[in-house]
Formats: C-alpha cells, sequence, structure tokens
C-alpha cells in the first residue's frame, strides 16, 4: 500500500538531488517561475555548491553522496553551508559533515572546525542620524572593572544597559571623571583554581594556565599572582576528579557556601555553548531535589534562566564517569564544559 504524503511533507523532504534541474539557474530565473526570492536565493546558493564548478569534484561528489544516503534535507544542507561559511578550504569538511547523522552535525562541526583565536580589539563609528556605536571585546579584567567604577555596582550584579549607558554619559558631559570615579569595589568573585593549575603556576608555568572567575571573566596564572588577592575575594582549591568537598542534604535551597562551591565546578552556565557568567546563573539539582537529590556541589549545577527553563521541556542533566552530560529529549548526550 503506498502512503501518499501531503504536499508539505513532500517538499521538507526534498533532497540533494532535487538541486539538479535547477544549477546554472540564477534567482531571477526562479522567481519568475513563482518561486519565492528567499527560497530562490537558497537554491540557487546551494545548487551552485553541489552541482556547480569546482577544482574539488571527487569531494563534491562525495558531499551529494553522503547527503543522499543521509537522508538530508535541503534544509539540513543549508546548516552544513552555514558552519562553512567562514571556511576556504571546506569540501572535506563539507563531506564529512554531509555524511553525518542530521543530530551529530552541531557536535561533529564543532570538532572539526576550529575557531581563529580572538584578538582584544575596540572600534567607534559613526551611524545615521547622529548615531554612534563603541564597541570593546577583551578578556582582560580591566573591562569589568571599569564598568564597575563607571556603573559604582558590585561584581555580583551585571550591569544593565541603561546603567553603563549612564556612566559612560556622565563622563561625556563632564559630569564624572575617571579621577573622580571611586577605585573599582574588591571582587568578591570565586578564582577557580584545581590542585594542579596551582602546583603549574607555582613552579612558574602561569603564563600557560587560565583562570576562569565566577564573574565571568578569564586571566592566566602569572596575572592572577600579580593581582592582590584581597581584591580576588575566594580563591577554591577543587580536585580535578573529584571537585570541591560536598555539603549535606540540610535545606532544598542552596546556601551562599554551597552556592560558591557549585560554580567552582562550573565557573559559568553548565549548558554546552552558554557563556552566561555564573553570578548570573540559578544553581539548580543535577537529581532533583523531591527525588532525593541533595544539596551538594557534587549535585548542583549553574544554568542560566533560559537553560533552565529547558528542564520542563524534559531536557536533563546527569553527573555521569564521563563527567556532567546535557540529555535533550530526542538525540544523544552532550558533555558539559567550560567554554
Amino acid at each position: 500500500m503506498t502512503t501518499t504524503h501531503p504536499p508539505l511533507i513532500a517538499a521538507l523532504r526534498l533532497d540533494v538531488t532535487s538541486l539538479e534541474p535547477i544549477a546554472g539557474l540564477d534567482v531571477r530565473a526562479l522567481t519568475r517561475m513563482g518561486v519565492s526570492r528567499v527560497d530562490a536565493t537558497m537554491a540557487v546558493r546551494l545548487a551552485e555548491v553541489y552541482y556547480g564548478k569546482t577544482h574539488a569534484t571527487r569531494l563534491q561528489a562525495a558531499a551529494r553522496a553522503n547527503a543522499q544516503s543521509q537522508g538530508h534535507s535541503l534544509r539540513v544542507l543549508e546548516k552544513i553551508e552555514g558552519k562553512l561559511a567562514k571556511i576556504r578550504n571546506s569540501w572535506q569538511i563539507r563531506a564529512r559533515l554531509c555524511a553525518t547523522p542530521e543530530h551529530l552535525i552541531d557536535a561533529t562541526a564543532r570538532k572539526l572546525i576550529k575557531k581563529p583565536p580572538r584578538k582584544p580589539r575596540a572600534s567607534f563609528s559613526h551611524g545615521a542620524n547622529g548615531w554612534m556605536r563603541l564597541a570593546i571585546t577583551t578578556d582582560k579584567p580591566w573591562l569589568k572593572d571599569a564598568l564597575q567604577r563607571i556603573t559604582g555596582l558590585s561584581d555580583s550584579v551585571t550591569p544593565s544597559e541603561s546603567a553603563i549607558l549612564r556612566g559612560f554619559e556622565k563622563l561625556g558631559r563632564g559630569e564624572a571623571s575617571l579621577s573622580d570615579v571611586a577605585p573599582a569595589p574588591a571582587r568578591v568573585a570565586n578564582v577557580i583554581i584545581t590542585l594542579d593549575e596551582l602546583t603549574q603556576i607555582a613552579q612558574g608555568a602561569g603564563e600557560e594556565i587560565q583562570l576562569r572567575a565566577t564573574d565571568g571573566t578569564v586571566r592566566n596564572g602569572a596575572d592572577f599572582v600579580t593581582e592582590r588577592l584581597a581584591q580576588q575575594g575566594l580563591a577554591t582549591l577543587v580536585h580535578p576528579r573529584h571537585g570541591p568537598v560536598n555539603q549535606y542534604r540540610m535545606q532544598r535551597f542552596a546556601n551562599a557556601k554551597q552556592r560558591d562551591m557549585a560554580l567552582s565546578t562550573f565557573p559559568q552556565c553548565a549548558h554546552p555553548g552558554c557563556t552566561i557568567p555564573g553570578t548570573d546563573c540559578q544553581v539548580d539539582h543535577i537529581t532533583p531535589w523531591k527525588s532525593g537529590g541533595e544539596t551538594n556541589a557534587g549535585n548542583l549545577l549553574p544554568l542560566c534562566r533560559y537553560h533552565n527553563g529547558l528542564k520542563a521541556e524534559h531536557a536533563t542533566y546527569r553527573r555521569t564517569k564521563q563527567g556532567v552530560m546535557f540529555i535533550p529529549p530526542f538525540a544523544d548526550p552532550i558533555a558539559c564544559r567550560v567554554d
């Protein structure tokens, strides 16, 4: 018995072979046939990649065959091309991703595509109608200190856009100057140091060690040593495998000390790829309290408001021998790690 799918389902299931008949056509030609400009642009771009002229004809053929064998739809191919947008010699990676099951494409792409190292930069630009834009990108803690000084807020509070704008506005109007602003308040962020890292720092290898604090800042071991510890607040020693010392099942909500201990393992949101600082996260139980989960460091996990909300959609987190894993409802587990 033959099953007839609705036209929409058939359209969504179109694969790489559907691109061959339009190879060589442009967007204008497709729009004249009644195709929307958005769909025409996507189709022409994909047809050019998978059926257009290239020196890598073998890899192009392999990518087509792999995509067809995996049953990748055009939307999946579009996703793959999005990941390759900034890659020059992308054919080998494209063929690998086309051979990858859809639910593993993100993880495989992270392994195959190495992000270029970020560099500190600052830019200022003029826009229309007098609008201006200032952007600063750095991995040094001085920017966090500057925001604290300008806004007068403690490090435990991430300044709002309006607070930052008011602070810069006062400086620009001459209502305040950097010399008038009080020194940055002492940080109470927890700087995470494993015992192995502490040994290397003591042996003079601090420049190779990256230390992450719960306020979102990162510094190398040498910078940490040169800073006054009083300005850092706390430094927690964490065993590389066993983590911090546990508390006990005394109450459901983590107290301040337990929260600090939880953040010593994950100084930012533990969800894969999320970089929200730990000080802006909610501390949640890995094994729910109602299911017998204890309120201790080994069972606590910092999650930002959004990713904590995903648990209502049947996503879970589990601690395994490989570490804490994110368990999506319909995909393979993904390791939680500090990015």
